[in-house]
């Protein structure tokens, strides 16, 4: 039944169109707000991951107003950085299989290529130094864009390079 509950939560996050215009909003909803941004968050998140991502998610989109490179990061790949931050949909994991997955490797995060939701991997991300915690939510938004990594992809670029390439370019 929970799964139900996270799948309906899932459905009413994506048909709501001010989350995709930025209309100005109530913090409550967990939208993105004018000059602000807030994690959508559906289903549970563990109140310290919660507060992480909110503030690395305010580092991440301002790594990418400040530092052109970062924001090239995206261009490359023909999307623009702060959508695809304002577009994720963030939950933790809703079944035993993506516990599983966050465990077996060590992430702190999970997003396939071009999916708009990212796993919140707890406790691994509340305890992130917060520039490294922004660097994840980077990468998973690249993914989001449509980066590919290894070994997935042979000729893709390897998580911890991609955390490099990140953490360079965008100052963190």
């Amino acid at each position: 039944m929970s799964g139900l509950i996270w799948i309906l939560a899932l459905l009413v996050a994506l048909l709501k169109p001010e989350w995709l215009q930025g209309a100005t909003t109530t913090q409550e909803s967990g939208t993105v707000r004018e000059n602000t941004f807030e994690a959508r968050v559906v289903g549970y998140l563990p109140q310290k991951a919660r507060q992480q991502l909110k503030r690395a998610l305010l580092l991440a989109v301002q790594g990418l107003g400040e530092r052109p490179d970062c924001g090239e990061l995206f261009a490359a790949l023909g999307a623009d950085g702060r959508e695809k931050l304002q577009a994720t949909i963030y939950s933790g994991p809703i079944s035993s299989a993506e516990s599983e997955l966050c465990r077996r490797r060590h992430a702190a995060a999970l997003t396939t290529v071009r999916g708009r939701r990212t796993i919140i991997c707890s406790p691994t991300f509340g305890e992130l130094r917060l520039g490294r915690a922004a660097v994840v939510l980077l990468h998973e938004a690249l993914h989001h864009a449509g980066l590919t990594e290894s070994p997935a992809d042979p000729g893709a670029q390897s998580a911890r390079e991609i955390d490099r390439m990140v953490a360079v370019a965008c100052g963190f």
